[in-house]
């Protein structure tokens, strides 16, 4: 019975913090428009499409993107212009690489590429070791938050190939639990002001994004 109660209070509470996600890119002013294709290749964390989805769409629209994203197929093609998210287990390799939670191909910025490794967030939430199956419902919310921010910070790398990490907030260099959790995270004034700055280039260019109307 206690168990039962415990289950029904955390399902509780994370229908609450669902319920809390506005649609940040409907409310806040955006300098960017952009579409994202999020693609989970394995399948493997279909319980956490949902919330990823709507936390990598959030957290742009608070750094001055509006982005609609949607679940794609891996045998979809991609339209034009359109940034691929694509969700795998690890980098491949070894070393370093398993501890990198995303990565960025921006070699094309018509056709701009970002990856987020289901094992590094994982880790970087405690969750390592443990299969999904057995994460509470309240660690099933918060890893999709983590994937949807990972996701964010690499879809900034993608239209601002060339700047640095700031020391905090969602471009820090690391990310550590805290930032990939917490429900408000630090919006740096000055990647929103970046995102406005860049966005009269948009006219006449061939980019995965395009200044907003």
């Amino acid at each position: 019975m206690r168990v039962e109660r415990r289950r029904a209070a955390a399902a509780v509470m994370v229908m609450a913090a669902m319920a809390g996600v506005p649609c940040a890119a409907a409310e806040r002013e955006c300098a960017l428009e952009t579409r994202l294709e999020w693609v989970d290749v394995s399948d493997l964390a279909p319980f956490a499409h949902t919330v990823m989805t709507r936390e990598t769409a959030r957290t742009l629209a608070d750094h001055g993107v509006c982005a609609k994203v949607v679940l794609a197929s891996p045998w979809s093609v991609r339209g034009r212009g359109d940034i691929g998210i694509v969700l795998l287990r690890s980098m491949v390799g070894s070393g370093v690489g398993r501890h990198v939670m995303g990565a960025t191909r921006t070699r094309d910025p018509r056709n701009a590429t970002v990856w987020v490794y289901f094992d590094a967030v994982a880790s970087a939430l405690g969750l390592a070791g443990r299969p999904p199956e057995s994460w509470t419902a309240i660690e099933r919310f918060e890893f999709g938050r983590a994937l949807g921010r990972v996701a964010a910070h690499e879809v900034v790398h993608a239209l601002l190939p060339g700047r640095p990490h700031d020391r905090v907030g969602l471009m820090a260099a690391s990310l550590g639990r805290h930032a990939l959790t917490v429900p408000e995270p630090f919006t740096h004034p000055g990647l929103v002001a970046d995102m406005r700055a860049v966005a009269p280039a948009a006219a006449g260019a061939e980019r995965s994004w395009v200044a907003a109307r």
